[in-house]
Order: C-alpha cells, then structure tokens, then sequence
C-alpha cells in the first residue's frame, strides 16, 4: 500500500469536519496521482501504434513498418514521436510518492526529453537523395533526408534510451512490487505483473542489443521483414512499461468494463 493511500485510509476512518475536509484534499490528491500513472500507462502503449498507423494511412505516409520506432523521428509523423515523448516526461516528472520514486522518475524524465530530441541515426537504406527526389511523383512522407548535425546525437540517443527502461525496469520490478503486499490477493497479483512487465523490458532491451550488435550482418534483410527485430522488441518494451503504470494506476478489468457500461 502507497504512502499517500495508507493517510487517506487513516483520515477516512475519523470523522471531524476538518479531518474530512483533509480527507477530501487526500483523496483528490491520489485520484490525480493515478490520473498522472495511468497517462503514462497510456502513452507508452500509444506511442508505437500511432506512429505506424498514422504513417501507414498518411497519404504520402510509408508503405512498411520501419526498423525501430526512433526512426520515425526523421519521418512525417516525427512530431507526434516528439509529442509523446515529451509528455511522457512532463508526467513522469511530476509522479512519485516516496523519495527513491521520485529521483527515479525524474531521471527518467530528463532522459526521455533528450531522446525524443537526439535523433537515432539516419538508415541509409532509407535516405532519398534529391536526385531521387526529382523521379517521383511526391515526396512520400517516409521521406529521410541526407544526415546532418553531430555524430556523437545518435550514440546518446542509444545511451539515454538504455538507461531509461532500465531505470523503469527497475522501477516495475522493485520498487512498484515493494508498495503491494504480499499478504493480499490483489497484491500478489499486482507483484506478479510489476515482475513480469520488468523482466519483460530488461529482456527486451538484452536481445536489442545483441540483435544490433552480433547479429545484424547475419540477417541484412531484417529491415524489410513485416515485423523488424529491434522495432518488435522496442515495442515489447513499451507496452510492458505502459501495462506496469496501469496497474501502479489501479486500471484493472472491471475498471474498463465499467467504463464502457456507463458509456452504453
């Protein structure tokens, strides 16, 4: 159990008007905590399926999944990859109850914010030259242009993006998993989901990198498979750190059924 939830039970039980009154303010102030988690929950989990969806049915959009999910940086749909991005950040900073929490999320805050404006390499697989250019009808919104900038922005980027689900792997599995008892059902369950969310984005993240590292030059066509390597485990990654803060967010099943009943 949080801290911020153990006070608006121990304020709910007396029943003084200024207690009350402090009763509502705590309640109120854990009802935008989990708005904040489920946001991020959300985001991570949207990040991926915009991106592709929203390049794919662009008119000029692309016509293939790209290799990794930062490659849509350099495309049509950049903006919305900065947008969340950045406001996957702007939540995380203001998220966390206890200290350790709150030093995490910020770090992650500040990493995110530099991986949505580091950009990832350009593939040159992917570069259109403006020779090219001048043969085609349109330029198609999966349109690279020629590098430019510091080379060194794409080793960041890499960096910062290992060290955030990192930290956010860390984050699932410890220090989520710490806040639920083990005594209760609902926290047994809620322990097991940090656990597996976290070791699903560690996991992801160690092929990634031997992906990248040992074994790209063996599959060179990777990038023109349905679902490339690095893009289908960056995506694994998100949707285990959007499910993790869903729960940290208290979005369970009941909560969506009901939410659909009252919509009906």
């Amino acid at each position: 159990m949080s801290e911020l939830s153990d006070k608006y039970d121990s304020l709910k039980s007396t029943g003084s008007r200024k207690v009350r009154e402090d009763t509502y303010k705590v309640s109120n102030l854990h009802k935008s905590y989990l708005k904040l988690r489920r946001a991020i929950g959300y985001l991570g989990i949207l990040l991926p399926i915009s991106l592709v969806l929203l390049s794919l049915l662009n008119r000029n959009g692309c016509e293939w999944i790209l290799p990794s999910i930062s490659d849509y940086y350099h495309t049509s749909v950049g903006g919305i990859f900065t947008g969340i991005l950045v406001s996957i950040a702007i939540f995380l900073w203001y998220n966390g109850e206890s200290k350790q929490e709150k030093i995490i999320c910020r770090i992650a805050s500040g990493l995110a914010i530099i991986i949505a404006f580091a950009p990832t390499p350009i593939n040159e697989n992917y570069i259109i030259t403006e020779s090219s250019i001048l043969d085609l009808d349109f330029v198609s919104g999966c349109y690279i242009p020629k590098p430019k900038g510091i080379p060194l922005v794409g080793g960041l980027h890499f960096f910062c993006a290992a060290v955030f689900f990192l930290l956010l792997s860390y984050l699932s599995g410890i220090v989520f998993r710490k806040d639920e008892s083990p005594e209760v059902d609902e926290g047994k369950k809620r322990r097991l989901i940090y656990l597996i969310c976290s070791l699903g984005m560690l996991l992801s993240l160690i092929l990634i990198a031997v992906f990248e590292f040992f074994l790209v030059e063996k599959f060179p066509n990777s990038d023109n498979w349905m679902l490339p390597p690095t893009f289908t485990l960056e995506t694994i990654m998100l949707f285990c750190f959007g499910i993790a803060w869903l729960v940290r967010g208290e979005v369970t099943f009941q909560n969506i059924q009901s939410f659909f009943e009252e919509g009906n």
